[in-house]
């Protein structure tokens, strides 16, 4: 994988790795949703379903159902938010 994306490039291959991933979204500072889907970015909080991953200076936030590994998932996330961070960086 590139070691920096846009944030919609970053979720596209966030879709690719995650079975069951319904929505998702990465919000910048102040809570401005920088791509995906903007209803799920505004809430940016965890509530059922729905994980949060928070990095330096944006949030991944990601509703999904059943059939993901939260293991497997958290590292995913957390790899196209670094990788986003990194993309935004550019």
């Amino acid at each position: 994988m590139t070691t920096a994306l846009p944030p919609a490039a970053a979720l596209r291959w966030l879709a690719t790795m995650t079975p069951g991933l319904h929505a998702a979204a990465i919000v910048a500072e102040h809570g401005r949703v920088l791509a995906g889907d903007a209803e799920l970015g505004a809430a940016a909080e965890e509530q059922a379903g729905v994980e949060v991953v928070r990095g330096a200076a944006l949030t991944l936030v990601a509703r999904v159902g059943g059939g993901a590994l939260r293991g497997l998932l958290e590292a995913d996330m957390a790899t196209a938010l670094a990788v986003a961070e990194r993309g935004r960086a550019a």
